[in-house]
């Protein structure tokens, strides 16, 4: 690090590896092309743009490791095994930062009251035996979605609503519903 000053040490973030093999340049390259041509057909109002990020927090993280990169690197991702327990929540905002409630995930059988005295209103939680997104889940994350919203704010106009690629979300019954 004396002969290189650019570099320093950084604690790393664990990133999925399904994440580190399905985005490529290649990817991006579509994903981007796709969302042009429809705001240009569709000339989208910021507030009509929504993207919905899911997230997923581990409930016991192994220890991080540390990794040599440089001085200005913000973060530094490392690859983890797929055998942990995950919290899973997804959260919907628009393109001027309106933010909807939350939809969660936990591992289990039973909500525990202690689980929603901390989350914000109108905050919905389901439990299962992973905790990840299925085919049914996602189809109650749009009708909790469908709920959230205030009453007609989605019917007068076109809007552009983004989520990931996962299987779960492209089905018919999904499409149907959007």
């Amino acid at each position: 690090m004396h002969i290189h000053p650019k570099l320093n040490i950084h604690q790393d973030e664990g990133l999925d590896i399904n994440r580190v093999q399905g985005l490529t340049i290649q990817s991006c390259k579509i994903i981007y092309q796709n969302l042009q041509s429809l705001y240009n057909k569709h000339n989208y109002a910021p507030n009509h743009i929504l993207n919905s990020n899911e997230m997923d927090i581990q409930t016991r993280k192994q220890l991080t490791t540390r990794v040599l990169a440089k001085r200005s690197s913000e973060q530094v991702y490392n690859t983890i095994p797929k055998s942990r327990e995950w919290l899973y929540f997804n959260y919907i905002v628009n393109a001027v930062r309106t933010t909807f409630p939350r939809f969660y995930i936990f591992k289990g059988e039973k909500i525990w009251n202690d689980y929603l005295q901390l989350c914000k209103p109108r905050t919905y939680m389901v439990m299962q035996s992973k905790t990840w997104m299925t085919t049914f889940l996602f189809k109650e994350f749009f009708y909790f979605f469908k709920r959230s919203i205030p009453s007609g704010i989605f019917l007068l106009n076109r809007h552009l609503f983004i989520f990931n690629g996962h299987g779960s979300h492209v089905t018919l019954e999904a499409i149907e519903q959007a």
